[in-house]
């Protein structure tokens, strides 16, 4: 039987204009720099299939005045030098970040920087995992006795990303969902 795993994007949009305490180029820390950088800081979780092609965004906007902004994407603590990769992985000019036929070592926690003549900001945060189901079930539902107008109780558990949606049936008819049950 083929099975399908769906697409999984969950968001949390926070709307920031970037001003306050910096990390300038130097390394140093001001108050009173604005690094005049609109973006929106978003943290994903991303679950795509294997092999598949995955587009992370960073996008942001900056007034001409405030420089060249320059994207650095990081891998959990590493920067990604994507000359490295290619054609796997590639930086586009308006810092998305393309992973060709995702793989397992693909998966984990990356991070967008953007970086100009003032300082340097973190955009985007996003947690990548590839969708994955096991081959039997952990816990498997067992054949039970009943009395008529009991209650009977069966069990099913399966390790998945993303989490499993259960459909029960009896008589080849779909049961009711109920969440709390």
């Amino acid at each position: 039987m083929a099975s399908s795993v769906p697409l999984l994007l969950c968001l949390q949009t926070v709307a920031i204009l970037c001003s306050g305490v910096l990390q300038q180029v130097d390394g140093t820390t001001d108050d009173a720099v604005a690094m005049k950088i609109a973006f929106s800081q978003e943290s994903h979780h991303l679950i795509v299939q294997k092999k598949s092609h995955v587009l992370l965004n960073c996008s942001v906007t900056a007034p001409p005045d405030s420089g060249k902004l320059r994207f650095e994407w990081y891998k959990g603590r590493t920067q990604l030098n994507v000359k490295n990769f290619r054609p796997w992985i590639r930086l586009y000019q308006n810092g998305s970040l393309y992973i060709r036929r995702a793989k397992p070592q693909h998966e984990g926690i990356y991070r967008c920087f953007v970086r100009n003549n003032i300082g340097r900001v973190i955009v985007r945060n996003v947690r990548l995992e590839l969708a994955s189901m096991a081959k039997n079930f952990s816990i498997q539902p067992l054949p039970r006795d009943g009395y008529v107008g009991g209650v009977a109780r069966f069990e099913c558990s399966i390790n998945t990303v993303p989490p499993p949606i259960f459909t029960w049936q009896k008589d080849s008819q779909s049961l009711p969902q109920e969440e709390n049950k």
